[in-house]
């Protein structure tokens, strides 16, 4: 999975190809810069490079992650730029590479194997199909009866069951339909995305929503349906969909996000992560997994590929656009309550890759240095995750 921040989608593509086509040689520079220099962990100073990003700084550190972040025993940080229970630095002392640090770590922390259930301390059974949930996961469920806040936590051999009402997405009714293919739909395969929201019993101590109580956590993950060929790259859960089917079905996580308060942020600091199979950027798009987007059809896909081809050459993308209209990128489904599991698959791309507007500022330029530098460090082919063994239980991770 990868760091990302979470824009709004847009359906104003067609406008972004020239804005973002400048884009172009920071993103695919800094990838192989990323690559090599992580073997050494030097500076990106070379070359011009970084005096013409950043004309103030004459070197850029990069940002880098720890093997130690991978221990079960690691404590996550407590605050930004914390080491484990330690106090963190002053505000004005942090830096945007802490908050992607402190996010990556949580999720590391998260995505192991629980032992113990907190807070009681009490033994985890595994789940029914045999694995250990992830710590995650022994965390209370928010909709879940009774009320978790009012009881003590406990842990089930059974995963939750998807809710009717799991499915809308942030900023507004929405609801998104991957993609599916005819046999998938014909083998009773839904395509809608669904929502499982867990918390700490810190935040149930809240009662200003703009200072949370130093702790306090939630969770969001998005899931969907996925065949037997790609569970090996998802972390998966098996569980009942109320209203679908009385057997377990397979879901994989496409979307994690992470929310938890700090003494120096207790509005919460806030991150999201996702499936590197979810959908490509919408220019200069990455190649598509073997099985193919979850969220682009293989046409929209090749639509992106070609106005991204014309725009990096130079050539004049007008009158080539056509099937962006096509593919209606980036528009999910309004819906009131009750949306129907099965919909028309969407086709989405990613507007803004790192979270940031495509204008080489030198905060913009720090975002997307910071963001690739460090989810490269984790999850590139010399990646610290990526060179886990198979059975690792993070190595899963890596994608």
């Amino acid at each position: 999975m990868c760091l990302r921040f979470a824009p709004a989608p847009t359906g104003a593509i067609v406008d972004r190809f020239r804005e973002l086509s400048a884009m172009f040689p920071i993103r695919r520079n800094l990838s192989l810069r990323a690559v090599l220099l992580l073997l050494s962990t030097a500076l990106i100073a070379s070359s011009g490079f970084a005096q013409a990003l950043l004309p103030n700084d004459a070197e850029v550190p990069l940002c880098l992650a720890d093997a130690s972040w991978l221990d079960p025993l690691h404590v996550p940080p407590a605050d930004i730029g914390s080491v484990g229970d330690s106090p963190g630095v002053p505000l004005d002392q942090q830096t945007n590479c802490g908050f992607h640090q402190f996010a990556w770590q949580w999720l590391l922390h998260l995505a192991q194997p629980a032992l113990r259930a907190a807070p009681t301390g009490a033994a985890v059974a595994p789940f029914a199909e045999g694995r250990v949930p992830r710590r995650w996961e022994t965390l209370p469920i928010y909709a879940q009866t009774p009320n978790e806040c009012d009881v003590l936590d406990t842990i089930s051999t059974e995963p939750a069951d998807v809710l009717a009402d799991q499915i809308g997405q942030a900023g507004g009714n929405y609801v998104l339909y991957a993609q599916r293919t005819a046999a998938q739909a014909a083998a009773g395969y839904v395509n809608i995305v669904f929502a499982l929201t867990h918390y700490n019993r810190t935040l149930c101590a809240a009662t200003d929503a703009t200072r949370f109580p130093t702790g306090a956590m939630e969770l969001k993950t998005a899931w969907r349906q996925i065949t037997d060929a790609e569970a090996p790259r998802y972390i998966t859960l098996e569980t009942e969909i109320e209203g679908v089917s009385a057997t377990p079905v397979r879901l994989g996580l496409v979307g994690f996000h992470l929310m938890r308060s700090t003494e120096t942020h207790p509005e919460f600091v806030w991150a999201t992560f996702e499936h590197v199979d979810n959908l490509p950027d919408c220019v200069d798009p990455q190649p598509a997994p073997a099985t193919g987007w979850a969220f682009t059809s293989d046409a929209a896909d090749a639509c992106l590929r070609g106005l991204a081809a014309r725009a990096m050459h130079g050539k004049d993308t007008r009158g080539v656009v056509d099937c962006l209209d096509d593919a209606a990128f980036n528009a999910p489904t309004l819906t009131a309550s009750g949306a129907a599991y099965d919909g028309t698959p969407q086709n989405l791309c990613r507007v803004y890759p790192d979270g940031v507007e495509p204008t080489r500022t030198e905060n913009n330029v720090r975002t997307l240095i910071n963001l690739t530098s460090l989810n490269e460090h984790l999850t590139g082919p010399l990646g610290l995750l990526t060179q886990l063994t198979d059975g690792d239980p993070l190595a899963v991770l890596r994608n």
